[in-house]
């Protein structure tokens, strides 16, 4: 099941600047190696863990939740919603995260579904590395997707994948996870990404072509 990557880890910092640089990078190394036709879609996990903080579910029930929402299955997520028993309007905000995708508006739009610190420090966040990457002049690469919430236990933070036209699987991916560092004895906030190399022969042949 080995698979073969390319990446970086920056360590050390805990502010947006840092997640912006690793997500400008990605960027940067996708259109070195010739790519054009991308987007790097944006999350923040912190988000997602707040509604389900307030909502008061088990680590099963959000685990049912998250797998719903992250593949965007809006009729069979309704459906798990109606039987917990929740506050309408709790329910009503989990149903519309897999619809949170777009530009740097979307966030806006999330604030109104934002009642505790954790969710309004999510959205604080990734807002920040938006706006970072705007000043880059990379906005035209990036979209906003709350409803992207794989891998919770692993990241903490930002998250982000690199998706082009015509692939249905991500072609790089990374994130905040501050809590792995420690696991080796050595308490370290971290971001990174990593690039999927034979996904990226692909994504080169099929954009370019590849040179013999």
């Amino acid at each position: 099941r080995e698979i073969a990557q390319a990446g970086i880890e920056l360590l050390g910092s805990r502010r947006p600047e840092a997640d912006a640089e690793v997500i400008a990078l990605a960027i940067e190394s996708l259109l070195k190696l010739g790519l054009s036709e991308f987007q790097i879609e944006i999350g923040q996990v912190e988000f997602f863990k707040g509604l389900i903080e307030e909502a008061g579910l088990n680590e099963e029930q959000s685990e049912s939740l998250r797998h719903l929402i992250d593949q965007k299955n809006t009729l069979a997520l309704e459906m798990q919603l109606r039987e917990f028993s929740i506050p309408a309007d709790t329910k009503n905000n989990l149903h519309r995260i897999p619809m949170l995708f777009g530009d740097g508006e979307i966030i806006q739009s999330a604030m109104a579904l934002a009642k505790t610190e954790r969710c309004i420090m999510a959205l604080q966040n990734i807002n920040q590395v938006y706006k970072l990457l705007e000043k880059y002049g990379l906005s035209q690469y990036i979209a906003i997707d709350l409803g992207m919430v794989q891998s919770l236990n692993y990241y903490t933070g930002i998250i982000f994948r690199g998706m082009i036209k015509d692939m249905g699987y991500p072609i790089c991916g990374g994130g905040r996870y501050d809590t792995l560092v420690s696991e080796f004895g050595q308490d370290l906030p971290a971001t990174g990404f990593a690039l999927e190399t034979r996904r990226l022969l692909v994504a080169l042949e099929r954009q370019r072509g590849l040179e013999s």
